[in-house]
Order: structure tokens, then C-alpha cells, then sequence
């Protein structure tokens, strides 16, 4: 058992890239990108969840990771790959809507409305 729990509780899921975390490697322009969610946790204080994700939409920032926050009533989970929002603020990187969760099968893409 450990010692000193963490003070928050995160869930976390295998990461799908072998690039690190780096601030400002995802941009925030407003675009449309498909993310897999690796970590996500609830900041208290903040009222809002943090989540660290893997880019999976082809192109440059392909399995790059970014980190950002959501509104507690956008309902996104560990594990699971969604076609998401971004919006405009570098300096406040958030994820404003949830278009669809693409859930993968048998070598094709499916994708179904989020729960």
C-alpha cells in the first residue's frame, strides 16, 4: 500500500505514442481533431477535468501529446478516442465539444454518438 495516496485520484490508460508531454507542441486554433484520451482528472478547485491525450488524426501532429481541459458536463473517459473541438486560446487549451467517440473494429472505423 502507499504511504501517501495522491490527494486527487486519476485514471490512467496505456499511452498510444512514444512522444512525451510537451507544452505547445498541440495548437489551439478552433480545429477539429480525433484525440485518444490517455489521463484524465477531476481539479477540484478549478471545477473543471484535465485530461492528457495522443493525437490521432493523420497528418503532422500525429501521436503527439497535449494536455488540456473540459467542462465537467462534456463526457469524455480514459481509454477512449473521440473526434473532438479544440478552441482559440494557447493560453487556456480546452476541448469545448465532443462530436463523436470513434470506437475501432476489425480494421474500420465506426462512430457513434457519445453517451
Amino acid at each position: 500500500m502507499a504511504q501517501q495516496p495522491p490527494l486527487v485520484p486519476g485514471l490512467v490508460r496505456r499511452k498510444q505514442s512514444t512522444k512525451r508531454l510537451r507544452r505547445g507542441t498541440v495548437p489551439f486554433k478552433g480545429q477539429e481533431i480525433t484525440i485518444h484520451v490517455r489521463k484524465g482528472e477531476l481539479m477540484k478547485p478549478q471545477r473543471v477535468n484535465q485530461f492528457e491525450f495522443t493525437v490521432r488524426t493523420p497528418g503532422p501532429l500525429f501521436e503527439e501529446v497535449g494536455l488540456a481541459t473540459a467542462d465537467p458536463s462534456i463526457n469524455i473517459r480514459e481509454g477512449h478516442t473521440y473526434r473532438v473541438r479544440l478552441n482559440e486560446d494557447e493560453g487556456n487549451p480546452e476541448i469545448t465539444e465532443v462530436l463523436v467517440e470513434v470506437i475501432d473494429g476489425g480494421g474500420e472505423t465506426e462512430t457513434t454518438e457519445p453517451a
